[in-house]
């Protein structure tokens, strides 16, 4: 379980961004449901997966065809 107070203090530490209790509280819940599903799909990924290679995909889809 991930508290709001740690949200909040991370947030307001490392970005200045204060947050009221209800935010922290809802950020709080949708990282652990992201790291969730992150873990459960861990088994999927090759060991050498690069996210580097992802962002590189979407750009050459991006570009337009022949170029």
């Amino acid at each position: 379980m991930l508290k709001k107070e740690t949200i909040a203090d991370l947030a307001n530490e490392l970005h200045g961004l204060p947050l009221d209790e209800e935010r922290a509280a809802a950020l709080a819940d949708h990282v652990v449901r992201l790291n969730s599903l992150v873990r459960a799909s861990a088994s999927q990924l090759a060991g050498g997966d690069e996210p580097a290679q992802f962002a590189r995909m979407l750009a050459l889809l991006k570009r337009p065809a022949g170029t």
